[in-house]
C-alpha cells in the first residue's frame, strides 16, 4: 500500500500538469469600444493577466477593433490584430510578442541585452547565476567575469530575472530597441 505521502506527491503531480491547460482554455469576456492598438493590447494583458511584448513605433497608426463577447486570451490577442497585417507569437513561456511579419522584420531593428552581475557586498563577480528574460523563457547563466548576454530580441519591454543560491531574486524591466541594451546589477546576499 503506498504512503500517504506518495499518493499526496501523485495528486499534486497531476494538479500541476493540468494547470497550464485550464489557463490556456481560460475564457474571458471583453466589452471594449475600438481604439488603438497599443491600448487594446494592455487591455486584454491586464485583463487576461498575460505579458505582451511589442514595439511602440510598430504598432503605432494602428487601431484595434471593438472585442464583445467571451475569448481566450489567445482569441482576443489574434482579434485585435485582424486585418493589421501584423504577427503573434506565443513563446513557451506564454507571452504574447506582436511584430511585423517575418519578410519586414529587418535585422537591424533586432536587439540584444548584455549585462555584469556582482555581489553587493566587495564588488566581486558573480559567476554561474541563472539570467531568464521572463516575456520569452530564454535562460542563460553568468560567465566566470560574470556577464551575460541575450541576441536577437524583437524591440520591447523585457523582464530580466536573476537568481542565484544564497543571494535575493532580482528583476529589473529592459527596454530593448535596435542596439545593445546594457544592464549592471549587483546582488545581495
Amino acid at each position: 500500500m503506498p504512503s500517504r505521502q506518495v499518493l499526496a506527491f501523485l495528486a499534486a503531480s497531476c494538479c500541476v500538469s493540468v494547470i497550464p491547460v485550464a489557463q490556456a482554455q481560460t475564457r474571458y469576456s471583453f466589452d471594449m469600444a475600438p481604439q488603438s492598438l497599443e491600448g487594446a493590447l494592455r487591455s486584454v494583458a491586464a485583463r487576461t493577466t498575460t505579458n505582451v511584448v511589442f514595439d511602440g513605433p510598430t504598432i503605432r497608426g494602428h487601431n484595434a477593433p471593438a472585442l464583445h463577447g467571451e475569448f481566450s486570451a489567445r482569441e482576443a490577442y489574434y482579434t485585435l490584430l485582424q486585418g493589421s497585417g501584423l504577427t503573434l507569437t506565443v513563446t513557451t513561456g506564454g507571452s504574447y510578442i506582436v511584430a511585423p511579419p517575418a519578410g519586414q522584420n529587418r535585422s537591424s531593428d533586432k536587439g540584444s541585452i548584455s549585462g555584469h552581475l556582482t555581489r553587493d557586498q566587495g564588488g566581486r563577480s558573480l559567476a554561474g547565476a541563472l539570467v531568464r528574460i521572463v516575456e520569452t523563457g530564454q535562460s542563460t547563466t553568468a560567465d566566470d567575469n560574470g556577464d551575460f548576454h541575450f541576441d536577437d530580441l524583437a524591440p520591447g519591454a523585457y523582464t530580466v530575472e536573476i537568481a542565484f543560491l544564497g543571494f535575493e531574486t532580482r528583476t529589473q524591466t529592459v527596454s530593448v530597441g535596435g542596439g545593445v541594451s546594457t544592464l549592471n546589477l549587483a546582488l545581495n546576499e
